[in-house]
């Protein structure tokens, strides 16, 4: 999507780094211990990632998970939490 450092001014400078970084960290449903056990067993991850120009998410996963990935990934960008304690560290 459109956004990264680009779209950013003086004020909310890093925004987009920030929610790239937490967008993975827990959903309304899941704290950031479980979306990480639960990526693990199937042997996949995902992440936000953020440019000068873009801002966007990504998953990886073994082919035999794709429907489960393809719903914790969904729901990471559905609702995501961006829980405090992992917005401040």
């Amino acid at each position: 999507l459109p956004g990264g450092v680009r779209f950013e001014t003086g004020r909310d400078n890093g925004a987009s780094a920030l929610w790239a970084r937490t967008l993975a960290r827990g959903t309304v449903s899941h704290d950031a211990a479980t979306l990480s056990r639960l990526w693990d067993a199937m042997s996949g991850a995902a992440a936000g990632v953020a440019g000068r120009n873009s801002i966007g998410a990504r998953a990886e996963l073994l082919s035999r998970h794709f429907a489960r990935g393809f719903d914790l990934f969904a729901e990471l960008l559905r609702e995501p939490a961006f829980p405090t304690a992992e917005v401040e560290r």
